[in-house]
């Protein structure tokens, strides 16, 4: 279980009402476990997988306060993995190592190998396996990793050399244990805003989550092609990253946008070059304070 509570200035994860629970009914009945090695409360988000080799052993990655207080000044408790052997009733501290969890309401994921109870992946904004169990682990990067921002994993419980990570780019594919990848883009985004110019026919424009923004022809039916087939077949195409454009009215060859940390760019389109104006960041992000600065530009926690 989860509290959680958020709003477009903050979230609170943790309290009362999150920790680890147990049923040995199917289902039917649930017993909170307490104590016998686990963290004090408050905790937050947990992710538990039970070992396929043998189910006696659980891992629980649990999101503590790393020792800070919390917001009420209670004090919090460090760690990142714990390790069970005995079916949940006693636990064990495998790894601090803050990593594992990443940005913790974001992330808080990790795979288990069915026939390798030790080796396991953890899912982050980086990609990390451990070969011991979770007491030590190794970040995987380049040709070795998938994109990033990554949220879940399947492994086929029958060909361990098989998994496919899904992220915010889409999915990646590996058939040898993640010695290389296959990248494979899905027909679904998240779409933070669209505009349109005043052209006729008008184009019409969208940002995506963690993407390029992308501009197509209204009145056309070709989905995304190459580069190079789009500028033949005037289909829709990549024009610049951000989560916030604004076009010239009138004039389709340059607009404005907003990159997610704040910082707006000019775009034209016929040269496909863009150009930084101005980085305006949150007080104690990554730069100045803000008191200053004549335009800000935020979006909202979603």
């Amino acid at each position: 279980m989860w509290q959680l509570e958020i709003h477009t200035w903050g979230r609170t994860s943790g309290g009362p009402g999150s920790g680890l629970f147990r049923s040995v009914d199917g289902g039917v009945t649930w017993k909170r476990l307490d104590g016998h090695g686990l963290p004090k409360p408050p905790v937050g988000k947990i992710s538990a997988q039970v070992a396929r080799s043998n189910s006696s052993r659980v891992y629980a990655l649990i999101e503590t306060g790393d020792g800070l207080p919390a917001t009420d000044g209670t004090p919090t408790q460090s760690g990142s993995l714990w390790r069970s052997d005995d079916g949940g009733d006693n636990w064990e501290l495998v790894s601090s190592d803050r990593r594992l969890r990443g940005r913790t309401h974001y992330y808080t994921r990790f795979a288990h190998r069915a026939r390798q109870r030790k080796r396991g992946v953890f899912l982050s904004a980086e990609f990390t396996k451990t070969l011991d169990g979770g007491k030590t682990s190794i970040d995987l990067s380049g040709r070795l990793a998938p994109i990033g921002d990554n949220h879940d994993m399947w492994i086929d419980p029958t060909n361990g050399d098989r998994f496919v990570v899904a992220h915010d780019d889409g999915l990646s594919l590996s058939v040898n244990r993640g010695k290389s990848w296959h990248q494979i883009q899905l027909p679904v985004a998240q779409m933070y805003h669209v505009a349109v110019d005043n052209q006729i026919p008008y184009n019409v424009y969208g940002n995506r989550q963690d993407g390029p923004s992308t501009r197509g022809p209204s009145n056309s039916r070709l989905a995304k092609q190459s580069d190079e087939e789009s500028r033949r077949t005037d289909s829709a195409r990549h024009v610049a990253f951000g989560r916030r454009r604004r076009e010239r009215l009138g004039d389709s060859r340059s607009g404005r946008q907003q990159h997610r940390l704040g910082e707006r760019h000019r775009v034209r389109q016929r040269r496909r070059h863009g150009r930084a104006l101005r980085r305006a960041h949150a007080s104690g992000a990554r730069g100045r304070n803000l008191a200053g600065v004549d335009h800000r530009h935020r979006r909202p926690a979603t």
